[in-house]
C-alpha cells in the first residue's frame, strides 16, 4: 500500500530538524571570555581567604571553586548562557530546542572541573567528534550549545 504524497509531507513537516551544536572554535572564544572572568573571580577569592589563616586548605579551594560553579549554573538556568556565551551569541539548549532544568544545568557545570583538570582535552577532543559538537556534560544532560538566532533556540 503506497501513502499519498500529502500524508507523507505532514509527516515530513511534523518532524523537526535536528539540532546541532556550534563548533569547536566559537565555544573557546565564548569560554575565553568566561574565563577571564573566572580567573579574576577565583583570584580575588583565594586571596581572601589568605586573609583567613584557621580555615584549612580544603575549605579555601572550595570557597574559590564553589562561586565558579554557581556562575554557571545560575546564569545558564536563568538566562541559558553565560557572559561569554551572550557575547558570542551562543544558548544552551535540550536536543528538542527548549529550556534545560536547572538539574542538566548542575550537571554540565560540574563536568567542567574534571575537564579543566585535564586540561581541558576532553573538551577540544569530545566537541569535534561529537556528532552534535557536544562536550561530556552535554552529551550527559542531552543538552547542546547552539546560537540564539537558530529557529530551535527558544
Amino acid at each position: 500500500m503506497r501513502t499519498s504524497p500529502r500524508r507523507a509531507r505532514r509527516s515530513e513537516l511534523a518532524k523537526p530538524p535536528e539540532l546541532i551544536g556550534v563548533g569547536l572554535a566559537r565555544r573557546l572564544a565564548a569560554g575565553a571570555v568566561d574565563a577571564v572572568l573566572m580567573i579574576a573571580l577565583f583570584t580575588g577569592l583565594v586571596a581572601a581567604s589568605v586573609a583567613l589563616p584557621s580555615v584549612a586548605v580544603v575549605l579555601r579551594l572550595l570557597a574559590a571553586v564553589f562561586p565558579t560553579l554557581l556562575y554557571f549554573v545560575i546564569l545558564e538556568t536563568y538566562y541559558q548562557a553565560t557572559l561569554g556565551k551572550m557575547v558570542f551569541d551562543l544558548r544552551v539548549v535540550n536536543l528538542d530546542g527548549g529550556r534545560p532544568d536547572a538539574l542538566a544545568h548542575l550537571v554540565r557545570g560540574m563536568t567542567r572541573l574534571p575537564e579543566a583538570m585535564m586540561l581541558m582535552l576532553p573538551y577540544l577532543l569530545v566537541i569535534p567528534l561529537s556528532r552534535r559538537k557536544q562536550r561530556l556534560g552535554d552529551a550527559l544532560t542531552g543538552t547542546l550549545v547552539v546560537r540564539s538566532s537558530d529557529r530551535g533556540a527558544r
